[in-house]
């Protein structure tokens, strides 16, 4: 069964639970601030949806784009369950590479 996200607009009526869902994240990245999300949300029609535990962002210019990158899922099996859930069509391979120090 496929779930389907209910997206609406970035607002500031959801800062404390957006700021918590953000805190609790192990690798932030200063591109999902409230702030950035807050300040470029007229520039880009920023809509976000709830999927506990997570915060999906959409971009509402989304009719130039053809794929849309979902990121690592930080082999968290939740997030990997969620992000098959969203008609996956491709993966990227995964590598990991160890540099050895004679």
């Amino acid at each position: 069964m496929t779930s389907r996200l209910s997206f609406e607009p970035v607002s500031l009526e959801k800062v404390r639970t957006y700021g918590q869902r953000f805190f609790e994240t192990p690798q932030k990245a200063s591109d999902y601030s409230l702030v950035n999300l807050w300040g470029w949300q007229p520039v880009y029609d920023l809509h976000w949806a709830w999927d506990d535990p997570l915060v999906w962002i959409l971009q509402h210019h989304a009719d130039e784009f053809r794929f849309v990158n979902r990121e690592q899922d930080l082999d968290h099996p939740g997030l990997r369950k969620a992000k098959l859930s969203y008609y996956t069509i491709d993966f990227v391979r995964k590598f990991r590479v160890v540099i050895h120090h004679p």
